[in-house]
């Protein structure tokens, strides 16, 4: 029996008024920063992990199952983030909360019996929770500016997850909302 490798990602997708204010700073970016790179997928989101799978039916009974387990739980956003490599990054702090540390590590669980790899700055030990907001096109003078001009903002919120997303990272770019299983 022959598997396909698929790219996938695990994430939460943001919802309600909190996914607005997402989106409101995805149009800020595409029109003051030239940068459109985070809306190769959709939606807002909060990665978990994602890897190269090689079982996805095992994977996605797994995620309803998981699903059918944990109930929704509350994350908080609180200010702005940074990556400077291997790419600029701006995205909205999560913060870890036990309950979003226990979740994640479950998530890992299941995606190291259903992929052939997954990605190693999602692992438990590297993973820095956050929602994008610029991504891969972002300028080092843009990244710069963006920094100075909202080095006194700190946007926060609470956003309760009710959902787990499995999307795929397609070869041109874009990423493609497979399921969403609702938490119970």
């Amino acid at each position: 029996m022959q598997f396909v490798i698929v790219k996938i990602g695990i994430a939460t997708l943001i919802t309600g008024s909190e996914r607005d204010e997402v989106l409101r700073y995805w149009d800020i970016f595409e029109k003051e920063y030239n940068s459109i790179g985070v809306r190769s997928c959709d939606h807002p989101n909060l990665g978990f992990q994602g890897g190269d799978c090689s079982n996805l039916d095992f994977l996605k009974d797994e995620l309803s199952n998981l699903c059918n387990i944990i109930s929704p739980f509350e994350i908080i956003v609180d200010g702005f983030g940074y990556f400077e490599a291997p790419s600029k990054v701006v995205y909205l702090q999560v913060m870890k909360t036990n309950e979003l540390i226990e979740i994640h590590k479950e998530i890992n669980i299941i995606l190291s019996k259903s992929c052939i790899s997954t990605f190693q700055y999602y692992t438990p030990e590297y993973w820095v929770p956050h929602i994008t907001l610029a991504m891969d096109d972002l300028s080092e003078t843009s990244f710069d500016t963006f920094k100075k001009r909202h080095k006194d903002t700190s946007p926060s919120f609470n956003q309760t997850i009710s959902n787990l997303a499995l999307v795929e990272f397609k070869d041109n770019g874009l990423v493609e909302l497979l399921q969403r299983y609702e938490i119970k």
